[in-house]
Order: C-alpha cells, then sequence, then structure tokens
C-alpha cells in the first residue's frame, strides 16, 4: 500500500512538502489508516508493503490557486466491505484536511482531493447504486489555514 501527496511547486508551499514529507505524517497515515482500517500491524516496520513516498510537485499556474491531490494505490480487496475503504478514505481525508490547514501561510486556501485505488472491485456506494469501481474519490473541497 502506498501513499503519496502532490503539493503546489510554489516556496510558500515548502511548508506542504515538509509535513508530507515527515516521518510524523508517515506513521500518523499508516497508523490511522494501513493499521486501523486494514489491519496492518505494524505497518511502519514493512516499509515494502506499506510506503509513504516523498510527495511530487502541481506547476502553480497565473491564477495563483493551491492544490493537494493525495492518492492511496496498493489497496487490497481481501473480505472486507465497501464501509471499510469509505471510513478509511474519510480518515485519509481528515489527516489530509488536517495537514493542509496547519501549514497554509495565513489567507491561503487549497484545494484537496483524495482518491484510493483498490486491486478489485467493490459495489457502488452512492445512493444503493448496483454498479462496481475500483476507484474511490473525495469530493474535491477547499481547505483554509487554521487560526492560531
Amino acid at each position: 500500500m502506498k501513499f503519496k501527496a502532490t503539493v503546489p511547486l510554489d516556496p510558500e508551499a515548502q511548508p506542504l512538502m515538509d509535513a508530507f514529507s515527515s516521518s510524523s505524517f508517515r506513521d500518523t497515515i499508516l497508523k490511522a489508516v494501513a493499521g486501523r482500517w486494514f489491519d496492518a500491524q505494524n505497518a511502519h516496520l514493512r516499509p515494502a508493503e506499506y510506503m509513504v513516498q516523498e510527495p511530487d510537485r502541481i506547476i502553480v499556474g497565473k491564477d495563483d490557486n493551491w492544490g493537494v491531490h493525495f492518492t492511496i494505490s496498493g489497496v487490497s480487496r481481501a473480505n472486507r466491505t465497501s464501509g471499510t475503504f469509505l471510513r478509511a478514505l474519510a480518515e485519509a481525508i481528515d489527516l489530509c484536511r488536517q495537514v493542509i490547514g496547519k501549514n497554509l501561510p495565513p489567507g491561503r486556501k487549497c484545494q484537496l482531493f483524495v482518491v484510493m485505488f483498490l486491486d478489485g472491485e467493490i459495489p457502488g456506494i452512492e445512493g444503493g447504486s448496483t454498479t462496481y469501481s475500483q476507484v474511490l474519490e473525495s469530493k474535491p473541497e477547499w481547505v483554509t489555514a487554521n487560526a492560531a
């Protein structure tokens, strides 16, 4: 299972790069998502199976909007319910939201989008859909800097 953020390529965004590159974030995301929802015991001690990769960079356009795209890939379908994946996605969204909010310059906002790729399909989850998918996506949202 791999976790990876893509953050803005902007000198002001270096705190985001540092936060998503930190061992603290690695330990938190591995425990909260891989450990809690996917029963990965001691994921931090199994770096070939559970990894947090150094973030990539997003080129910032003239509009100066920032975005963080967070990907979770290599997630085993196993015998897990759709709800397990939804709760894991929600946990990842919340953790990313916290990291972004703590590391944005005052007055700045950043769009967050989180995607989870599974190794097999799960039943559709919106409105009782009967479709199947291997990809779960968050709704894009804007995150602002946390007040100190």
